[in-house]
């Protein structure tokens, strides 16, 4: 690929560091949070690269005073950048969003908002989405802690996502006795293990820990009457820390099931020693920070592998797929009745923390750093399949240890006039299984003369001589497979034709992205608030003129009114009007639409996702930049060129 040459300094050249200072920022710190440790430690590593670099909170907690700033102290120079660690909507946006710096967010995902039900949480849950949507054109640089979370941004709109696991170093949790290199044998040699349950992370519906309860008291039941639970992590949402103790009594394990709540680092890493299974039922992780601390301190790990759960584990520990009470105590019982099962998956989980200790993060920062900077960065290729096409992809091809950008799955075996289908059978086969630490983006070559076509998961075929080589090729299709967020909408009444309609449409939008949102039937005045209050890219409307209702053009007219200037509107108009006079008033209504789509039944998901792209940007080009990215950029016009 064409563009300006990379350029990669040493940690001893600061002259030719791309900025002055790296700082980063999260709105709150904490002793023993998983965030206020990440950043920390990317403080050393930006440090040691050459940079001047703090880290920024707006509050900072007991025992942070010394290593932390407060935003108050902080005074953004020309020749610097910030990284925003984001996992939730803060207070202070504005003034960072709009500061004399270059921005990279740091995701560590935001809670969805189905688990929260705290009035205060849930609005800056929302609030966080909003301003993460307001981020994506002022940020220069993305990271994300899993390649879960990766998904999670490109969905939103970022165009580059890196990933930097959150782990620096398991030492901390291995027992004073036991060996990094000895931690399996040792722990299962010395026996000081005991049956007892733990689980480390607040207390909130989306960690699952009324699950966990009914899940250890039928292993009590079945297996071991003389095991406790113990649950460590924040009580402050209080509703939920009720319904975990009502569970305890329905379910009589009460004394059997201990609640400390937040416990300082010396006394979570003595329980950590002493138990004798990490057993995590959670709904939504991440990255899943306490897995990785349960595996270096020895022990056992079964997990549900919902969200990022099963990516951080990897080939490590026990992972499950059901919550089923039952299905969870037998595989804890599994690890204590099966011969040698413990002492392998001890085996499995060290190599698994090696993993992320060993992981090269000054060399992931190096790359979004310059990348921030505006230095090329070609992108990173997973090739699978035989020699001959791989090479094609040359320097573009990522070793290992890595989370590339792409995963290219290479199939010569079809012939040369079969159809695009061989490319997507190629891409649901070990293409899937490359996902797991890529983008997401998963392409086929297809086989011809020469080779020369690469091929989408939705059978659309690219050209590559005509696109400008392998490398355009693959960030043409990687844009293309961007999926905005959309809001499918109906508008009352509609007839049994329409729902038909409306089932296929959902399927069809189903196999382009799986973060649709659909508001149902509205009526006639709650769509403006919903969609006000929403931050999806594109309304899709669904008009039913089976039937003589004229309120549904007022409706029409009133969707253009209130969403016009700020996201991108379709309409499928369902059926023919049964009154002519209908005809003026119905072109009248859509005129404001950006796009019609015919009503059929065999659209394919690359056609609409191609209208849904094209309104979404037709959208953001009508509301502008966010009111943030406006005033930084005029800030950026206007400041005089800063020698700091």
């Amino acid at each position: 690929m064409s563009g300006p040459a990379q350029r990669t300094a040493s940690a001893a050249d600061t002259s030719a560091l791309p900025y002055d200072r790296v700082d980063q920022f999260h709105q709150s710190v904490d002793s023993g949070d998983a965030i206020t440790g990440e950043m920390l430690a990317l403080r050393s590593v930006l440090r040691d690269m050459g940079y001047t670099s703090d880290v920024y909170a707006e509050r900072v907690g007991p025992g942070c005073e010394g290593e932390v700033r407060r935003l108050s102290e902080y005074a953004p120079a020309r020749r610097q950048l910030m990284l925003w660690h984001f996992s939730i909507g803060v207070d202070c946006f504005e003034r960072i969003a709009t500061a004399r710096h270059d921005i990279a967010v740091v995701y560590h995902n935001i809670t969805p908002e189905r688990f929260i039900t705290e009035p205060l949480s849930n609005f800056y849950i929302h609030l966080g989405r909003q301003q993460l949507r307001e981020l994506r054109d002022v940020c220069v640089g993305a990271i994300a802690d899993s390649n879960y979370n990766r998904r999670e941004l490109l969905a939103a709109g970022f165009r580059r996502v890196d990933v930097l696991p959150v782990w620096a170093d398991g030492r901390t949790f291995r027992p004073p006795t036991v060996g990094a290199s000895t931690v399996g044998s040792s722990v299962v040699g010395a026996k000081r293990r005991s049956a007892d349950w733990l689980f480390v992370g607040r207390i909130i519906p989306s960690k699952g820990q009324v699950d966990l309860v009914k899940a250890f008291a039928c292993y009590q039941r079945t297996y071991d009457p003389a095991c406790r639970l113990v649950l460590v992590g924040n009580t402050t949402y209080h509703e939920y820390v009720e319904a975990v103790y009502r569970e305890i009594e329905a379910q009589g394990v009460t004394g059997r099931v201990e609640v400390l709540g937040k416990v300082a680092e010396r006394e979570l890493l003595e329980v950590m020693w002493s138990s004798g299974v990490y057993v995590s039922l959670s709904e939504h992780e991440g990255f899943g920070v306490p897995l990785l601390e349960a595996m270096a301190a020895g022990l056992a790990v079964v997990a549900v592998g919902s969200a990022a759960v099963a990516e951080t584990m990897g080939d490590a520990g026990i992972v499950l797929e059901s919550r089923d009470p039952q299905i969870v105590a037998d595989a804890v019982a599994s690890l204590r009745v099966k011969c040698g099962l413990l002492e392998r998956t001890l085996s499995a989980q060290e190599r698994r923390v090696g993993f992320f200790e060993s992981f090269d993060r000054a060399a992931v920062l190096a790359g979004v750093i310059e990348g921030c900077a505006g230095f090329d960065r070609p992108l990173r290729v997973a090739a699978n399949g035989p020699a001959k096409w791989v090479e094609q992809f040359g320097e573009m091809v990522s070793g290992t240890g890595t989370y590339p950008d792409v995963a290219v799955v290479c199939d010569d075996s079809a012939g040369d006039g079969e159809s695009a289908r061989d490319g997507e059978s190629a891409a649901g086969g070990g293409g899937d299984r490359a996902c797991d630490q890529t983008a997401g983006i998963v392409l086929a070559c297809r086989s011809g003369p020469i080779g020369d076509r690469l091929i989408g998961r939705d059978g659309e075929e690219f050209n590559v001589a005509e696109h400008g080589g392998w490398g355009s090729t693959l960030e043409e299709l990687i844009r293309k497979a961007y999926v905005p967020q959309v809001a499918l909408v109906a508008l009352k009444p509609i007839g049994d034709g329409c729902r038909t309609y409306l089932s296929r449409l959902r399927g069809c939008m189903a196999g382009q992205a799986d973060m649709s949102s659909e508001f149902g039937l509205v009526g006639e005045s709650d769509l403006a608030d919903e969609l006000a209050m929403s931050v999806v890219d594109v309304v899709h409307v669904v008009a039913d003129l089976t039937g003589p209702d004229p309120g549904v053009l007022e409706r029409l007219r009133g969707i253009v009114e209130a969403n016009s200037a700020s996201m991108g509107i379709v309409a499928t108009v369902f059926g023919q009007p049964t009154s002519g006079r209908w005809d003026g008033q119905l072109r009248e209504a859509l005129a404001g639409f950006d796009f019609l789509v015919v009503e059929r039944f065999d659209t394919r998901p690359s056609e609409l996702g191609a209208i849904y792209r094209d309104a979404a940007e037709l959208g953001r080009r009508r509301r502008g930049l966010p009111a943030a990215a406006r005033r930084y950029a005029r800030a950026s016009a206007s400041a005089a060129p800063s020698s700091e």
